[in-house]
């Protein structure tokens, strides 16, 4: 896509990209994602990873890293006003019941004694539907991770990692001042 285009623009023509996308190059992002995640847990075997299901991966990224890798991970529990915290899905081998939660996407029983804030040295998979040239991410138009980090400063140290097909990288839309600025991407084709 060349020329400034419309958030809204964008987040059309990425989601349209991403329902035609098949399933061989998902499994080759996820294969990508993981190869990054292994190096990571390799330099801190202590890393927490934070992470999403997405209609983008589904399961499928959770289902990975969770059977490749033996830290803890937390999912986001979606609240009011676009808030959400992260809670214990896999802490010391033990893993939490998922349920159905807001927008169906699937989440941990909420236990309020293990909800978590990402900081420096924990690795967050942010949900993208594309970036622009700065590295900022699209999403779907809800601001949640938005408001996360807005909400927990310390929560901006972690390292903030999107997984997407290479067409939706530099994807030519204006980034807000409240936008999330990504740390690295994983892309199929770098």
């Amino acid at each position: 896509m060349n020329g400034s285009i419309s958030k809204q623009e964008a987040r059309s023509y990425a989601i349209k990209f991403w329902q035609s996308l098949p399933n061989q190059r998902r499994t080759e992002l996820i294969t990508k994602a993981l190869a990054l995640v292994d190096n990571l847990v390799k330099q801190n075997p202590l890393i927490r990873i934070f992470l999403t299901t997405t209609y983008e991966f589904e399961l499928d990224i959770l289902n990975a890293v969770q059977s490749h890798f033996v830290c803890d991970l937390y999912l986001p529990i979606i609240k009011n006003n676009r808030q959400m915290d992260f809670v214990g899905y896999r802490i010391n081998g033990s893993l939490e019941r998922l349920q159905l939660g807001r927008f169906g996407i699937l989440e941990p029983s909420e236990n309020k004694n293990k909800i978590q804030v990402a900081q420096e040295g924990d690795l967050m998979l942010i949900p993208c539907l594309a970036v622009n040239q700065n590295r900022f991410r699209l999403g779907r138009g809800g601001g949640f991770f938005d408001m996360y980090f807005y909400d927990n400063v310390d929560a901006r140290n972690c390292k903030k990692v999107g997984i997407l097909p290479v067409e939706l990288v530099e994807i030519n839309f204006s980034e807000d001042y409240h936008d999330i600025k990504l740390d690295e991407l994983v892309t199929d084709k770098y």
